[in-house]
């Protein structure tokens, strides 16, 4: 709770004082682009854990309210032109992104983009479009919630205890995925196929809201909307963590699935999870050679026009930010103080 507090109150001051305001301006003419998931129908304060990348329509109708006040909404197209012929940008300009492709990026989020005014950029991973499986990471998470046995294999060989009460799940689920995003692929795979022996999962409605992905009639439906399609691989691994052959496949097969299914170039990728460790030289390399021009990862932070477009940073928007938190993460304030820290996200 003391924890809790001081942070409110840091975030306070940082308004308060003007610092916020202070960090915008010294970002003057660079871009600030936003990546969110999911956007859910209700506020799920008792769900931190499953929504903490997930907004619901109420903290997107605010956060939006506060970047058209404090931004200029710019499209996927502006970026790309802004990149490569040396076109302007509009004074303090935000993209918006969302990650995975999940349905409610239609039937929820599209109309609060619209009556908002905001162009938005939808990143799919192709090999979970139009399936009924679960992102890799949520079904680990499912998986470790919904664990039947006291004790649970690790990836390695070594069992941990499975506690009966939620807050142990999830640390213990914490924990697990960030062992898995260090395997090797085919490990990783094995893995997940390994607790999928515990039996299936039961999801309530709201889950399937959360977690269920468009089909490709429901992204040629964001497309013909305006909204600008960019690829998220095909199955959401860990780039860095791949051979050549495999990084080759995720990154040709999901670019050439969009170009047929939606009949136009896909010159975008967000790179999944997009960590320092996961964007290495040799995945940009490739991304390069697979065709892409523009390329997204995580880090945090503002962009100004690179010699590299394929490094254009983006800062998450988590679930159930606070209004204060929410303006120090678009002022640039709490990526500094992060960094001041040597705290990073991944």
């Amino acid at each position: 709770m003391l924890k809790h507090s001081a942070k409110r109150a840091a975030f306070s001051a940082f308004r308060l004082s003007g610092f916020n305001a202070l960090c915008r301006a010294a970002a003057t003419g660079r871009l600030l682009t936003l990546c969110y998931h999911s956007v859910i129908s209700d506020d799920r304060p008792e769900e931190k854990y499953r929504c903490r990348n997930a907004v619901s329509v109420r903290e997107l109708r605010e956060q939006l309210a506060i970047l058209k006040r404090l931004f200029t909404p710019v499209s996927a197209d502006q970026i790309v032109d802004w990149l490569t012929t040396g076109a302007a940008l509009p004074p303090r300009p935000v993209l918006i992104t969302f990650d995975d492709g999940y349905r409610n990026n239609l039937t929820v989020a599209a109309d609060e983009l619209a009556r908002s005014g905001f162009p938005a950029l939808v990143f799919v991973a192709t090999g979970y479009i139009g399936s009924t499986r679960l992102l890799w990471t949520q079904e680990l998470d499912e998986r470790i919630l919904q664990w039947r046995s006291g004790w649970l294999p690790l990836p390695g060989g070594d069992e941990a205890a499975v506690g009966r009460d939620f807050e142990s799940r999830t640390q213990l689920a914490e924990r697990v995925r960030k062992l898995c995003k260090q395997l090797p692929n085919q490990a990783r795979h094995d893995y997940l196929e390994r607790l999928r022996g515990d039996g299936p999962l039961t999801l309530q409605t709201w889950q399937r809201e959360l977690y269920e992905f468009m089909n490709w009639d429901d992204v040629r439906k964001l497309a013909h909307r305006g909204l600008a399609i960019g690829s998220h691989t095909i199955t959401h691994p860990i780039l860095s963590r791949l051979d050549r052959e495999e990084l080759e496949h995720e990154l040709q097969h999901s670019k050439a699935v969009i170009e047929r299914e939606l009949q136009r170039s896909c010159q975008l990728i967000a790179y999944p999870n997009g960590g320092p460790d996961d964007v290495s030289p040799a995945v940009i390399e490739a991304t390069s050679r697979a065709g892409y021009e523009v390329g997204f990862p995580l880090f945090g932070g503002f962009s100004k026009r690179s010699p590299d477009p394929l490094v254009i940073d983006r800062m998450p928007v988590c679930g159930q930010e606070s209004i204060l938190r929410f303006h120090a993460i678009v002022s640039g304030t709490l990526h500094l103080f992060q960094s001041s820290l040597g705290v990073h996200r991944y």
